[in-house]
């Protein structure tokens, strides 16, 4: 295994951020991990690099402008930190309900976004407030949406590019909903998950989940996304919370959490106990057909991922809940 080299983020980094698109080998022999920002210790800084602080970031994604988007759970804030790591607060601040702008608006441990491409504005999974949370960008401005869709306790919010709609985990209920934007009309497209956290869409149109307890990444497959449509298949993981790389049943990982997509098509998965980024490869995505790797261990440096990102150029951003930092991984 490779040791990896961590580096505190600078300008220099700029280019791993930006520009187009590249042919890239995700393999662990070819992968470097950066310091974005984050001083590693619990705390709330606007500042750059290493001197900013966080507490549980989770969700991370790159916006528009180049800039990443960090939802800052304990802090109950969502941050941004430009590519040479400045960190500012986007909006929220004491832990509560409120909409409005800025540091006059509330979360309570906002946990994933995601951009919506008909307007760029972000979908926030508001957690303990059961809501989700509708942001302007670079405005801050916040408001509820979908209020009466019966949330409870959502984490993983991903958009359907071929739709504009969106998914939701929706880990209290154990189901995946279905939300139209901007109409905010909620459906239940699936269910019978074993307390379930990240969702991501892939190329076709389907869905992955990450079942937090059940240690599994469970595949929904549906062609309309209508009403409880969606049929469920585990695409890889035994069940039971450990780590093990192999094929389909035959991996193992300890409470998944956040999920994101390749270009290639490949799913990372944050899997927050054993402190490492995994890869599933399946050229079919059928049932237990994912062959599972590992492309970063952190579990010596504190471990605890949670949120997973793809940047414009196919590098990865990685919000770490234990580490208390922002990572980037780039790959040679």
């Amino acid at each position: 295994m490779k040791r990896f080299r961590a580096r505190v983020a600078s300008r220099g980094l700029t280019r791993r951020l930006g520009g187009g698109p590249r042919v890239i080998s995700y393999t662990a022999a070819n992968a470097v991990v950066s310091i974005l920002a984050g001083k590693g210790t619990l705390d709330y800084i606007d500042a750059t690099g290493i001197l900013a602080g966080f507490r549980y970031p989770s969700g991370v994604l790159q916006l528009s402008d180049g800039n990443i988007l960090v939802c800052d759970a304990g802090n109950n804030r969502i941050r941004i930190v430009t590519p040479e790591g400045v960190v500012t607060t986007l909006a929220g601040s004491t832990q509560g309900l409120l909409d409005g702008t800025g540091a006059a608006a509330n979360f309570y441990y906002p946990q994933e976004a995601c951009v919506m491409p008909s307007d760029g504005k972000i979908i926030v999974s508001d957690r303990f407030n059961n809501r989700l949370r509708l942001v302007t960008y670079p405005g801050g401005v916040v408001t509820t949406f979908a209020a009466g869709g019966g949330f409870n306790s959502p984490i993983g919010v991903a958009v359907i590019p071929s739709t504009g709609h969106f998914v939701v985990g929706d880990a209290g209920n154990n189901v995946v909903k279905h939300v139209t934007y901007p109409g905010g009309v909620v459906t239940t497209l699936a269910s019978g998950f074993s307390d379930l956290q990240g969702v991501a869409v892939l190329p076709n149109g389907n869905i992955v989940v990450s079942e937090y307890t059940g240690n599994r990444i469970k595949l929904v497959t549906t062609s309309t996304y209508a009403a409880n449509s969606g049929v469920v298949t585990t695409l890889a993981g035994s069940g039971t919370g450990q780590f093990a790389d192999g094929t389909g049943a035959a991996a193992s990982f300890y409470t998944p959490v956040g999920l994101a997509v390749l270009p290639n098509g490949n799913i990372l998965v944050a899997d927050r106990s054993t402190g490492r980024l995994r890869m599933i490869t399946s050229s079919t995505y059928a049932a237990n057909s994912g062959v599972v790797t590992t492309l970063l261990n952190l579990s010596g440096g504190g471990g605890g991922l949670d949120g997973v990102g793809v940047l414009s150029n196919g590098n990865i951003v990685i919000g770490g809940t234990f580490t208390q930092r922002i990572h980037i991984l780039s790959f040679t």
